[in-house]
């Protein structure tokens, strides 16, 4: 049933005049009401472009709120399109999936380079350990060579003392065997 622009008014009670009869969206970020006689609840889409209902009347005939319209009501007419919400959440969660991978890529990357560094740390006690083991082991030996030295030091003169008194004492033999040979020849 299609209505004619005449048909349309008288059914609006006299909506004439375009400017009082265009369709403006309250702010969404306010409220997600719109104004039609009373206040209603809608769905949070997108405003859409404003319409005018006197040049796109056949677009609401039957509709209950052109019929309760009054002069000063304003109504806001989503003109028949698609949706955009799933577009936006689809790209909402590629946006979403998109940074968590990229959170989970940098945090396996300071995953593995904290590994890296644990393992470097663990290489450097390691070998600050060895170091330290050998520092150690360089004293030990260094105290045993001096000990050592110090034995084959007091050997050596040991010996020496020992060489002299047995020179000595050979020499006392000597001057002995000496005397009692000169005694043997002159009675």
């Amino acid at each position: 049933m299609l209505l004619t622009k005449a048909e349309m008014a008288r059914r609006t009670r006299g909506v004439a005049a375009k400017s009082s009869a265009k369709i403006t969206p309250i702010d969404y970020e306010k409220t997600a009401t719109m104004v039609v006689g009373k206040k209603r609840s809608i769905d949070h889409r997108p405003p859409a472009d404003p319409i005018d209902l006197e040049d796109n009347s056949s677009y609401h005939q039957g509709s209950s709120e052109a019929k309760s319209c009054k002069k000063s009501d304003k109504v806001v007419v989503l003109a028949h399109q698609p949706s955009s919400w799933p577009k936006l959440i689809t790209l909402f969660d590629q946006m979403a999936h998109k940074l968590v991978r990229q959170d989970s890529e940098e945090a396996h990357k300071v995953a593995q380079e904290l590994a890296k560094v644990n393992k470097l740390t663990k290489e450097l006690k390691t070998a600050q350990s060895w170091i330290s083991s050998y520092k150690n082991k360089v004293a030990e030996i260094a105290k045993d060579r001096n000990e050592v030295l110090g034995k084959l030091q007091r050997t050596i003169e040991d010996y020496a003392r020992h060489r002299d008194k047995r020179q000595a004492t050979n020499r006392s033999w000597e001057d002995t065997e000496a005397m009692l040979q000169k005694q043997d020849f002159h009675p």
